[in-house]
Formats: C-alpha cells, structure tokens, sequence
C-alpha cells in the first residue's frame, strides 16, 4: 500500500456536536484525469456477538473527492447512539475508494473508544 493511503477514526462529543464518531481518510492520486470516490463505514466492536459489527446508519453516500491529479482527503461525521452511561464502545472505520492510484478499500482504521460519562 502506498504511504500516504491512511484512515483515522475519532469520537467527537463535544457540548455542541454531541455523539458524534468522525472519520477521515487519504488517497494518494496517479496523476491521470480519473475520478476519485470514498465511502466510509461505521462498525463497533462486540465481544459478546463475535467482533465488528455494522452501526446502525453507518454509512455514508459516495463522495467525489476530485480528479486523480493530485492526492485526495475526506471526511464524514456518523451521529451515534451513545453508551449506557459508565459504558463505552470502541469504534472502527472502514473506508472504500475508487479510482486514482488504483487503491481499492476496504482500508481499515480502529482506535476511538466512545465513552458514556
């Protein structure tokens, strides 16, 4: 995979945007003329029914990042459901791409713990 093919997702529960999960994600371009595309998925990891699992709405649209002429980023936020209170969740991304560098997803990010206060 090339270097700067990445994804990253984050719990963002601030007092104005509460329950929120935002993921971001880059594709490197080829330099040609193609259309770049991304789709990002939401999924929650359950010990009790056997690891990832889709969230509810998880998904985005298919978004045009732009022309393959340069390297790309994008970004959705998912609304979430937060935990019980005391509970937490932790949260993962998957983000599929098209065109550019010829990188096809799924491309895997884990690592934001969502926690109810």
């Amino acid at each position: 995979m090339p270097g700067d093919l990445w994804a990253t997702v984050n719990a963002c529960d601030s007092p104005r945007f509460p329950d929120r999960v935002g993921v971001r994600a880059a594709m490197p371009g080829d330099r040609t003329g193609k259309r770049m595309y991304a789709r990002f998925r939401l999924q929650y990891h359950s010990a009790l029914r056997g690891g990832w699992k889709p969230v509810a709405n998880g998904q985005s649209p298919k978004l045009f990042l732009g022309s393959a002429r340069r390297d790309r980023q994008a970004g959705w936020t998912f609304r979430v459901n937060p935990p019980a209170r005391g509970g937490s969740f932790r949260c993962a991304a998957l983000p599929t791409s098209s065109g550019g560098s010829g990188a096809r997803g799924p491309l895997f990010a884990t690592g934001a713990r969502y926690a109810a206060g």
